[in-house]
């Protein structure tokens, strides 16, 4: 049962999952970070439970592949872009140096142990993950605690713990939606790994993935208590980070999130490489080179990351809950919901174009699967 946690660990314990945590902590308070850290956990066994309805039955080729480039663009965009974050906010040339060497290491590291055993990198991205989620916040704050308690200064900022209910219940929502969506996606990719699954795996490894963004996500707190006051919210781990957490706790920080970012990007590489030669520079261009070239040249941060590929998620569901075998059906539902969430993102906001687009392709989908049982009857 271990390798198959740590299997359902993967796309949550890593440097995206990191940074994400501490920006929604740091942008939506205590109540984003819990429904944040709560909906991916839920979402282990929603994806279990849609998995013995047989979700994972893609019977429509275009739409598995509009899945599979989904899950490819939007892991390489956050990939980078924590890639561009590190470098950008290293605090001297001597971290650049080190960041540069440690990027050499665990290149050579992680393909060599591909070459050999996988699931001894699997293995040792997640324990390292684990360890980086927990230790770095003790070493912030027990680096901080001390100096707070004489001075008297603020621990916390009173503003992150208040709750708007109204804002709170959409937000979540909307990264439950997200999230199960990206479950999905991941169970497609790697189609080995939802084979003899049993639901105490997706729930102990929804529980461990919760817990740790949980862990990480909270330093952002101590950067909102002592003004840590970045241009774009998804630096605030390192910022905080290079201000708190000395230089052990940077190097450590650092390496990690470079090691698993590399084991990502390989582990993607390897998919591709089942591709034929012509799609598979086509893939290098759209799945790593193309999303490169956005995150070095556009401001983006990972929340908006995280929620525009939302809009085009959400209107997947029609598929996810009610796989059919028409294709014309699913591409319907499909396309209704996109219209319609990219509409209400462009009139309101991107939370509710995700949860019209999410609700809207379901409606569509259960109507024309009505009128198919009219037909019949």
């Amino acid at each position: 049962m271990g390798t198959k946690i740590i299997n359902l660990l993967i796309p949550s314990i890593t440097p995206v999952m990191f940074f994400l945590a501490a920006q929604v902590a740091y942008d939506f308070g205590v109540a984003g970070l819990m429904g944040f850290s709560i909906m991916l956990a839920i979402s282990f066994y929603v994806i279990y439970l849609l998995k013995n309805r047989k979700a994972y039955r893609m019977n429509d080729p275009l739409l598995k592949k509009l899945v599979y480039s989904l899950y490819f663009i939007e892991t390489s965009l956050s990939i980078f872009l924590v890639g561009k974050i590190i470098i950008s906010e290293a605090a001297t040339q001597y971290f650049q140096v080190i960041i540069i060497i440690l990027m050499l290491v665990a290149t050579i590291f992680v393909l060599f142990l591909r070459k050999f055993e996988e699931k001894w990198i699997s293995t040792s991205t997640i324990i390292l993950g684990l360890i980086v989620s927990f230790l770095i916040p003790t070493l912030v704050y027990l680096r901080v605690s001390i100096p707070t308690v004489y001075s008297g200064l603020h621990f916390l900022s009173r503003d992150i713990l208040t709750i708007n209910l109204n804002e709170s219940i959409f937000l979540i929502l909307g990264f439950g939606i997200v999230f199960v969506a990206h479950q999905y996606g991941y169970l497609i990719v790697y189609e080995d790994v939802k084979v003899g699954y049993k639901p105490r795996s997706y729930i102990i490894a929804g529980l461990i993935s919760a817990n740790v963004l949980i862990a990480f996500g909270s330093i952002s707190f101590l950067g909102r208590a002592q003004a840590v006051l970045p241009d774009l919210s998804d630096r605030v781990s390192m910022q905080v980070m290079s201000r708190f957490g000395g230089q052990f706790g940077q190097l450590l920080f650092v390496s990690t999130s470079i090691f698993i970012s590399i084991y990502v990007v390989t582990r993607l590489w390897k998919t591709m490489q089942n591709e034929s030669s012509y799609h598979r520079s086509m893939s290098f261009f759209y799945y790593l080179l193309f999303p490169l070239i956005i995150v070095i040249f556009w401001n983006l941060t990972l929340i908006d990351i995280f929620l525009f590929f939302g809009l085009i998620w959400g209107p997947l569901y029609s598929v996810i809950i009610w796989p059919s075998e028409s294709s014309v059906k699913t591409r319907i539902s499909f396309i209704a919901g996109l219209v319609l969430s990219i509409v209400f993102f462009l009139l309101y906001d991107v939370i509710i174009g995700i949860l019209v687009g999410t609700i809207s392709s379901i409606l569509f989908m259960r109507l024309l699967m009505l009128n198919m049982y009219f037909k019949k009857a």
